[in-house]
C-alpha cells in the first residue's frame, strides 16, 4: 500500500460522482492534507452535508431554510466509506493483495481483501491513488472524478447568514425519527411526528431516516462501508 500512500500525498482536493440510488447521482467533494481526508461535502436534495473531520463535527445544510443542523462527529471504522471514501490505512492492517492491473487503458493497482468474510476489490490510478472502481455485493461501481486539486476552499465551510442549531439527540443523530425538525422523517416533517405520515402514513417514512443522512465514510454510496 505504500506507493498508494505516495500517490494519494499530491491530492489537496477533489469532486466525485458516484451513481446512487433509482439513478441518481451523488456529489461529494474531498479535501484532503498528507493523503488523509480532512473534510467532505456531499450534496443533498435540500443543500449539503459537511463533514469537518479536522472539528470532530457534521453539519446537515438546508439551504432554502438557511438553517444547519450541527452534531458530533460519530466514530467510524476505516475503509471504503463515508461517502466512498477510500482509506489505505485502513486497508493496509488488512493485509490486501495488491497487483499490477489495467482499467480500460489505465494504469491501476488492483487491492484486493477480506472484510466480514466479504471478498472486496478496487481499482486503484498510479497517478494520484484514486480508487477507479469498487467490486461491491451489489455489483461494480465506477466513480468519475473532476476538479482535481481545484475545488476552492470555500466549498468546505459554513456559507455566511446560516442559523446553527444543535441536532436533537436520537435516531439517527438528527433527532426523533433519524431526521431535523422539520425535515424528512424528523418532527413537523414528512414521516415524522406532528406530520401526516408519522407511523407510516401514506409513505410508512417513519423511521427510515431522511435523503440526507450522512454518507458513511469519503465519496461513495456506500460501497466503502
Amino acid at each position: 500500500m505504500a506507493p498508494i500512500l505516495a500517490a494519494r500525498k499530491q491530492l489537496k482536493s477533489y469532486e466525485m460522482t458516484m451513481p446512487g440510488r433509482e439513478g441518481r447521482e451523488r456529489v461529494t467533494a474531498i479535501k484532503l492534507k498528507d493523503g488523509k481526508l480532512v473534510r467532505m461535502r456531499s450534496e443533498t436534495p435540500n443543500g449539503f452535508m459537511l463533514v469537518m473531520v479536522d472539528k470532530q463535527v457534521t453539519y446537515l445544510v438546508d439551504t432554502r431554510a438557511q438553517t444547519a443542523w450541527k452534531r458530533p462527529m460519530e466514530e467510524r471504522r476505516g475503509g471504503l466509506g463515508f461517502g466512498g471514501r477510500f482509506d489505505p490505512e485502513a486497508i493496509a492492517a488488512l493485509k490486501p493483495k495488491v497487483s499490477a492491473a489495467k482499467l480500460d487503458s489505465l494504469d491501476c493497482w488492483l487491492v484486493e481483501w477480506t472484510d466480514r468474510e466479504q471478498t472486496r476489490q478496487v481499482w486503484v490510478d498510479r497517478q494520484y491513488g484514486l480508487p477507479r472502481q469498487f467490486q461491491t455485493p451489489q455489483g461494480l461501481i465506477k466513480p468519475t472524478y473532476h476538479k482535481i486539486n481545484a475545488v476552492p476552499d470555500s466549498s468546505f465551510e459554513l456559507p455566511s447568514g446560516l442559523t446553527v442549531r444543535e441536532a436533537p439527540a436520537g435516531r439517527g443523530g438528527w433527532g426523533p425519527g433519524a431526521g431535523p425538525p422539520g425535515g424528512p422523517g424528523g418532527p413537523g416533517g414528512p414521516g415524522g411526528r406532528g406530520s401526516r405520515t408519522e407511523g407510516g402514513g401514506r409513505d410508512g417514512n417513519r423511521g427510515r431516516g431522511p435523503s440526507e443522512s450522512p454518507p458513511q465514510s469519503e465519496g461513495a454510496s456506500n460501497p466503502d462501508s
